[in-house]
């Protein structure tokens, strides 16, 4: 039998403090539920129990919202450092 890892296998006091990250990337991209949602691969749906802390965030969806948004993985698991990555000029090339 398959199980989806989450963040809550990291730490599952903090899925109320991952979810208020997450919905702090989407109103600092400036975009609506349904196109963020779409963007990182889930459902509007999922993305509400997520930056509610209903659910915990499954790590596919954290990976793609790093890759996708640039997003610092530490900042958004643990709140530490900034949002975004800092890009180096040899990345953005």
């Amino acid at each position: 039998m398959s199980r989806l890892f989450t963040i809550s296998h990291i730490d599952p006091k903090n899925k109320a403090e991952i979810g208020r990250r997450l919905k702090a990337v989407r109103k600092t991209v400036g975009e609506v539920g349904e196109t963020f949602a779409q963007a990182i691969g889930t459902f509007q749906a999922s993305l509400s129990g997520y930056e509610n802390g209903k659910n915990a965030v499954p790590i596919r969806i954290v990976l793609c919202l790093c890759e996708t948004y640039r997003v610092d993985a530490n900042w958004l698991l643990l709140g530490r450092g900034q949002m975004f990555r800092v890009v180096r000029q040899a990345e953005a090339a």
